[in-house]
């Protein structure tokens, strides 16, 4: 508990309060347990980098600590939360980007009978900041696609 609240003291959160609302958020719209939730030491901008990663896997989801939903400062929602059902599922997206490729190799090996959160190691800086420069424009195409 005392490395998720470290996690989470940018985001002006506990792991308590996280613990909290995952699980009645979970219990209120019916969702299993996750295999893994990856917690970002950061906001990333990579909301359309994550939709074009989940493609049409709309059981992995996404959140962000930082923001009230009214308070966003952008057009978009930072990802900072990734929730991730199975581990077939989380092994398919990590071989596919590095959004996600940290954080399976730090529980390749683990019990996958359990579900896990796991605290991420920063994105690499470089590829991070590349992949944010783009991502508005993912992000709208893919929020335009949905309303049409």
């Amino acid at each position: 508990m005392e490395a998720l609240d470290r996690a989470l003291e940018p985001f002006s959160q506990t792991a308590e309060g996280f613990l909290f609302l995952d699980s009645l958020t979970r219990s209120r719209a019916n969702l299993p347990d996750p295999a893994a939730i990856v917690v970002f030491p950061r906001d990333y901008q990579l909301a359309g980098h994550f939709l074009q990663l989940r493609g049409d896997r709309v059981d992995v989801k996404c959140s962000f600590c930082s923001y009230r939903p009214g308070d966003l400062p952008r057009a978009y929602p930072p990802v900072s939360i990734i929730y991730i059902p199975d581990w077939e599922i989380f092994a398919d997206l990590a071989s596919k980007s590095p959004l996600l490729a940290g954080a399976w190799d730090s529980v390749a090996g683990a019990d996958k009978r359990q579900s896990w959160i796991i605290l991420a190691d920063p994105l690499s800086e470089p590829w991070a900041s590349n992949a944010e420069t783009t991502d508005d424009a993912l992000f709208r195409t893919f929020r335009d696609n949905r309303q049409h």
